[in-house]
């Protein structure tokens, strides 16, 4: 199967309000996909409306290639984890944990494994409901990983999860999809985890897509060239022969920023040299996902 997930014309309404109006996106299989934007900007419904439960207000779901109502049917194939712990206050972590090794019949990975990779071998013990959120989060996951499933679904992943969860989960999303071939769909507005792992991403702003693609393509272009000056006046008239003025601007501080669109940064040092102008920094910026985010969305949030 080439696609994980596809929705075509994806639609959601509360009362008189659109939450989510007419969203296309295709998830390849076997990709690190990221659904990005604020909160409040309509990836959870969009997660909702994939698994089916919630009914869109129009379009087509396609999930490992089964219409959402159908998934119940797939033998553990698509896994989920939502923003909130859902787990039994009495039981304990391993026997929620064999609780859905019973569910799966005994297939998928062994329990000490997830344990292992999740780091809860030392809460094995501990009743769900005094575990910290971060762990709830841990076993969350975990369980979700039990079943050995193709696609798995994760809202907002990173909440909740100190700075040393955080890289444990980045690393074992890594891993999972590289050697075992697992696709994720990722939601979160947490970009700077997200370009870390990503390898494909939409951006949801306001009930719409703005961009999506390949993440190497959307962040393709947009690299800049500050430079740290000591006089910004002069340094312009060096730079007005070989330098678009639309490209140039002054970014305070002493500094200058222009676009690297045929650009050598190694000229440009030359020709402030040569022109007298003292350079105290000369650095290259690559626009990230925040930095495109916010071009996308005109500053808002």
């Amino acid at each position: 199967m080439d696609v994980a997930i596809s929705v075509n014309g994806l639609r959601k309404r509360y009362g008189r309000q659109d939450v989510l109006g007419v969203v296309d996106l295709e998830a390849p299989a076997g990709a690190v996909y990221g659904l990005l934007g604020l909160n409040g900007s309509g990836k959870t419904t969009t997660i909702e409306c994939l698994l089916g439960l919630l009914w869109p207000g129009g379009g087509r779901i396609a999930v490992l290639g089964s219409a959402p109502a159908s998934l119940c049917r797939l033998g553990g194939r698509v896994a989920a984890v939502f923003d909130t712990p859902c787990l039994h206050p009495r039981l304990t972590a391993r026997e929620e944990l064999e609780h859905t090794r019973l569910l799966l019949g005994g297939r998928g990975r062994p329990i000490e494994e997830v344990e292992e990779r999740l780091g809860l071998g030392r809460h094995r013990r501990v009743r769900t409901s005094r575990l910290s959120l971060g762990n709830r989060r841990r076993l969350s996951i975990a369980l979700a990983l039990l079943g050995r499933p193709e696609l798995v679904i994760l809202d907002e992943p990173f909440s909740g999860l100190d700075a040393g969860g955080v890289e444990d989960l980045l690393a074992l999303i890594g891993e999972l999809n590289r050697r075992d071939g697992t696709s994720f769909f990722l939601s979160s507005h947490q970009l700077a985890y997200m370009e870390r792992i990503c390898s494909h991403a939409a951006f949801l702003h306001g009930g719409r897509i703005a961009a999506a693609g390949e993440v190497a393509v959307l962040l393709e272009g947009g690299a800049r060239l500050s430079v740290r000056v000591d006089d910004v006046s002069r340094a312009r008239l060096a730079l007005a022969g070989s330098v678009r003025d639309d490209a140039l601007r002054d970014a305070g501080d002493g500094r200058l920023e222009l676009a690297l669109d045929g650009v050598d940064p190694a000229e440009v040092n030359r020709t402030l040299v040569l022109a007298g102008v003292g350079v105290s920094e000369l650095r290259v910026e690559r626009r990230g996902l925040e930095q495109l985010f916010h071009k996308l969305v005109g500053g808002q949030g």
